[in-house]
């Protein structure tokens, strides 16, 4: 992935993270309803603050190479109720219609 490749929000949300850690570098994690949360590691640039709202397909960061990381990359993580889950997994049991599929796989 191209540094500053803009990087949108899968879900509608509350942002509750949006920071600096020496190993994810700077990052952003996004919760919505039901216990799912969806974290976007490793950022060049965050373009939300906490407690902001944000709407699927909204832009919340540009790509990087922060934290521990050896070449620009999105590392994304889907996790519902504290538990991870294989994001591809979720994307196979999506409807074909679902605009989640569209943002987070395209």
């Amino acid at each position: 992935m191209p540094m500053n490749t803009k990087i949108v929000s899968v879900i509608d949300g509350k942002i509750t993270r949006a920071e600096y850690n020496s190993t994810m570098g700077y990052f952003v994690e996004v919760t919505g309803k039901a216990g799912v949360k969806t974290r976007y590691l490793h950022l060049n640039k965050i373009l939300v603050t906490k407690g902001a709202r944000v709407t699927r397909g909204g832009a919340i960061a540009l790509s990087g190479n922060s934290g521990r990381s050896s070449g620009p990359h999105l590392h994304y993580e889907l996790v519902i109720n504290n538990n991870p889950v294989n994001s591809l997994a979720f994307r196979a049991a999506a409807p074909a219609d679902n605009k989640l599929e569209q943002h987070a796989f395209a």
